[in-house]
């Protein structure tokens, strides 16, 4: 399994999670699972959990689970705004095969060489800071491996060149999927579908009943024509972190 970048800190509570990655990007800093009831306090709770751990910027993830009911109403009077990069995300779940893809080959992460490929794929992909990679590297070895382990990393090789990589979360009934990124000179060659196919593949060996993915502008179209139905849509607000 990838590991986690390091520095990565979470969160949890009844109220909401709160996620901060080593990275200046906006996303790498997130709300989610909103639940709140004092909605001054909280606000200004959040706020200041993100100014402690170095960030500027985050955004408030509102899916249609959140409440209290106009919580986003509340969060862009309070000065949040609706993410310029992609503020509306689907919800999407596929419950059939979707394509193959010729060309293309996936192997699930079961070795440090293999961790290695994937972490090189999602720095040259921009999904992870170069000034991360290093450590992550020397987390490989001890990460768990285990075929029974929560989320499954996977590599996509073109002609032997790692090019692609996905995650799979394993939930009670289903799979959610994560971590999607493509080297940018292999992009429009079936990587993304291929790994879409491959972690189908390995859903189905787990009896799991089908994939759910939070898709953006980008993919929520590929998604779709690969047989993925939009249920819910999620709202993204940029909020900057307490002063």
């Amino acid at each position: 399994m990838l590991p986690p970048a390091p520095g990565t800190v979470a969160l949890e509570e009844e109220r909401f999670v709160l996620r901060h990655e080593p990275t200046p990007a906006t996303p790498g800093g997130s709300a989610q699972r909103l639940q709140l009831a004092d909605l001054e306090r909280d606000i200004s709770e959040v706020r200041a959990w993100f100014s402690e751990h170095g960030r500027e910027r985050f955004l408030w993830v509102v899916g249609p689970s959140a409440r209290p009911d106009g919580l986003a109403a509340t969060l862009v009077a309070a000065g949040a705004r609706p993410w310029p990069d992609d503020p509306v995300w689907a919800g999407m779940v596929l419950v059939g095969e979707p394509p193959r893809v010729d060309g293309v080959e996936v192997r699930r992460v079961d070795s440090p060489a293999l961790a290695h490929a994937a972490i090189d794929v999602n720095v040259a992909a921009g999904v992870v800071p170069e000034e991360a990679a290093s450590a992550m590297h020397d987390a490989v070895g001890r990460s768990p491996k285990s075929a029974t382990a929560p989320v499954s990393t996977f590599v996509a090789f073109v002609e032997g060149t790692p090019v692609g990589t996905g995650t799979s979360w394993y939930g009670t009934d289903g799979v959610y999927l994560a971590g999607g990124a493509t080297r940018p000179e292999f992009r429009g060659r079936g990587v993304y579908r291929a790994l879409i196919h491959a972690r189908w593949e390995d859903a189905t060996r787990r009896g799991k009943e089908g994939l759910v993915a939070q898709a953006g502008h980008m993919s929520r179209g590929i998604l779709a024509r690969l047989g993925f139905e939009a249920v819910c849509e999620v709202r993204a607000y940029e909020d900057a972190a307490a002063p």
